[in-house]
């Protein structure tokens, strides 16, 4: 499926602090941020279900994400001054997306490849999620750096590898993915950089830990080997 096209330009600045709770040390970010391009609109169509459910956001999610956001600027930790430049990403995800009586379950893996493709995977379970080495079958946002997007929902994702459990809920955090994308003889192994990245979430929500991971993408994609940078994301 073909997103519609469009060719934004957004420009961003972004000044903020916070402090680490076990030195106490202050940790400032002052970044200037450009997305370069066209928006990638996650399912082809930017919204679930296709097509959409009456009612608007009370019955449907939405979801677009920017991530051709070229970046620059200083990270400062305590007296260190960090000169960073890079690709960044950022999501907006707005509607239903579950409730504190039925909360989502979910696998969510986004890469940023050398030849340019950037690719959104994910899954969502109604009950708990797979176990180790237990392949499901997930969905593919596929976008090429023109802006032509692809929506394939006959993937295959599975965890392999190592595990981290999750501090307060009890649950499994995978570190590794497999990802098959078999329009594209594209096949990934998406591996964590480091295994503490979860996140507490508010009990209101009622889902206990979130997994929010940097990672890395080694693969093919069309037959040609690739790599990048990556994302990866749970909730168990």
């Amino acid at each position: 499926m073909n997103a519609p096209q469009s060719d934004p330009t957004k420009d961003m600045a972004v000044k903020a602090a916070m402090q680490d709770t076990v030195t106490g040390a202050l940790i400032a970010f002052d970044l200037r941020m450009s997305q370069q391009g066209p928006a990638f609109i996650v399912w082809g169509s930017g919204v679930a279900p296709t097509p959409p459910n009456p009612g608007g956001v009370k019955t449907n999610n939405y979801y677009y994400s920017l991530t051709r956001i070229h970046t620059s600027g200083e990270i400062t930790i305590g007296s260190e001054v960090i000169p960073v430049e890079g690709l960044t990403w950022m999501d907006h995800e707005y509607g239903l997306f579950g409730t504190s009586g039925h909360p989502v379950k979910w696998f969510l893996q986004d890469l940023q490849l050398d030849n340019g493709v950037h690719i959104s995977n994910s899954v969502t379970f109604p009950n708990a999620p797979p176990q180790l080495n237990t392949p499901v079958k997930s969905g593919a946002t596929i976008q090429f750096p023109d802006g032509t997007t692809y929506f394939d929902g006959n993937c295959t994702l599975t965890p392999v590898g190592r595990t981290w459990p999750a501090p307060n809920s009890g649950g499994t955090f995978f570190l590794e993915f497999k990802l098959e994308i078999p329009s594209f003889e594209a096949s990934f192994t998406v591996t964590s950089l480091m295994d503490d990245q979860a996140f507490t979430l508010p009990p209101l929500l009622g889902v206990g830990d979130n997994y929010e991971g940097i990672a890395k993408a080694v693969g093919t994609f069309c037959g040609a080997e690739v790599r990048g940078t990556a994302w990866n994301e749970q909730q168990p």
